[in-house]
């Protein structure tokens, strides 16, 4: 490699040009040709060396990856990040890379929402029946902040998402930060304020011990129910028991219990309960956690709730519906300019699917082996296909002069244009990829055999059938 860029650099000529005129050839040892097949190689080289140095500086943490000039820090601290962010910059600055403060964003990402409690509304339905019920509730008309339609209320995040193209924003902070989605409000609404005193709970003559919490309307002459509801329901409460035996509360689920022992440590809900209850403090933690703007040279860096990041959209819910519409988007631009000269051209149904395939299909499933799309981003994209396969092959939806619709079965307007579904195209990507690491990197390869894909969302997409590559 040492001898191939001392030979470029050897025979490289410049020419000068000002106003018009061009001065004579000079020769050139240093620096990258612009525009060059070989510049993003000669840059990762470099940028190579560069990281190894910062790793060596500042350890495993936090994280750096690089194309070319093009590179993402990711973290767990935003401490870390920003202490460690300037070392990064001044080695890039040694070989003259500088920093873009507009193209530069910052993003928090939480991972994907997981199952909270259940809501005050519903909660209180329990006890009150005149109360609305869940699907009156969902049916009701609420305004929509972008378009000010009025949806159904159980439609309405459907409509910001896939309508107006707007992700959940992430929590309220700094100026720059949008406000929090009123979900995590309810989790950060679960932590008890350090000023506050435990609730007190007497057991008395009384037939009915209310809960000591205002506004929950539950009651019961049943302590150990109280018990378990103090447990599930308002799992960040401190409780105290007067006029009873003493109870502890136990480290791990958090009930009041008269005796820790194994038996209960091993009981099931115990188990399901300290599950539930890491999971909910977990997100009070993150809710908690002070947000201030990352700065490069005292100037701030924008958060934004998602980013491109080489063709990848990265969003901070962690879901990739809007990489998939994006990659759409751009599809059904480039077949719109296809479809017009291949029809003008006269151009065969078996043709017109070969361009499908090798240009559209690569347009639109770019990057797709590492997506885990929901039933109506993947449906979006099969009806697309279903779409251009039915005009290749001229077979629209007709409707005839009783009102009747008349639509061609999709799988037989695939095989006209020797098409497969999108679901199977998938497939077949992530099984290479699947391969790809398996000749690569042997111990990636067995750690995501042994890894159980129902405990992590990230690991859906390696549910393949290892033992027959075909049907992969």
């Amino acid at each position: 490699m040492l001898r191939f860029l001392r030979h470029i650099w050897t025979n490289a000529q410049l020419v000068l040009r000002q106003l018009g005129y061009y001065g004579p050839p000079i020769s050139s040892q240093r620096g990258i040709r612009q525009g060059c097949i070989l510049s993003p190689l000669f840059l990762n080289i470099i940028v190579d060396c560069v990281l190894r140095r910062w790793h060596s500086l500042v350890g495993a943490n936090p994280i750096a990856i690089f194309y070319a000039d093009d590179g993402r820090l990711a973290g767990y601290t935003q401490d870390t990040l920003q202490k460690n962010f300037p070392l990064l910059l001044d080695l890039l600055a040694r070989i003259g890379l500088l920093p873009n403060v507009i193209k530069t964003k910052a993003m928090m990402s939480f991972g994907c929402s997981s199952v909270g409690i259940m809501s005050t509304d519903a909660f209180k339905r329990r006890y009150d029946s005149s109360l609305p019920t869940h699907r009156a509730r969902k049916l009701r008309k609420v305004q929509c902040p972008h378009c000010d339609k009025a949806v159904n209320d159980q439609y309405l995040p459907t409509h910001i998402r896939h309508v107006h193209h707007v992700l959940p924003t992430v929590r309220s902070g700094p100026p720059l930060l949008s406000p929090r989605p009123s979900k995590r409000q309810r989790v950060s609404s679960l932590a008890p304020s350090p000023a506050l005193d435990p609730y007190v709970v007497s057991v008395g003559t009384d037939h009915n011990i209310c809960c000591p919490v205002k506004g929950c309307p539950t009651y019961s002459t049943n302590l150990a129910v109280l018990r378990r509801h103090f447990c599930i329901r308002h799992p960040m409460d401190q409780f105290t028991i007067i006029g009873c035996s003493t109870f502890v509360q136990c480290p791990r689920c958090g009930i009041l219990t008269t005796a820790l022992n194994p038996r209960h440590f091993a009981s099931q809900f115990c188990t399901r309960q300290s599950i539930r209850r890491s999971r909910t403090l977990a997100s009070v933690q993150r809710s908690s956690v002070p947000v201030t703007p990352f700065f490069i040279d005292d100037a701030p860096i924008e958060f934004v709730d998602c980013f491109r990041y080489l063709g990848r959209i990265l969003s901070h819910d962690d879901s990739d519906d809007m990489a998939a519409f994006t990659r759409l988007q751009q599809a059904q631009a480039v077949w719109a300019r296809f479809s017009t000269l291949l029809q003008a051209d006269g151009a065969s149904v078996v043709t017109m699917g070969r361009f499908y395939r090798t240009v559209i299909q690569q347009t639109l499933l770019f990057g797709s082996a590492t997506w885990v799309l929901s039933q109506r981003s993947l449906l979006r994209l099969e009806r697309f296909q279903a779409r251009c396969a039915r005009g290749m092959a001229h077979r629209p939806i007709q409707r005839r002069p009783n009102g009747t619709w008349i639509t061609p079965p999709t799988t037989e307007v695939l095989a006209t244009c020797h098409l497969q579904p999108i679901s199977t195209c998938i497939q077949h990507r992530r099984h290479t990829l699947f391969v790809h690491y398996a000749d690569q990197c042997s111990s990636t390869y067995q750690d995501c055999l042994a890894m159980d894909g129902s405990t992590s969302r990230s690991m859906v997409w390696w549910h393949l059938n290892h033992d027959d590559p075909a049907q992969s």
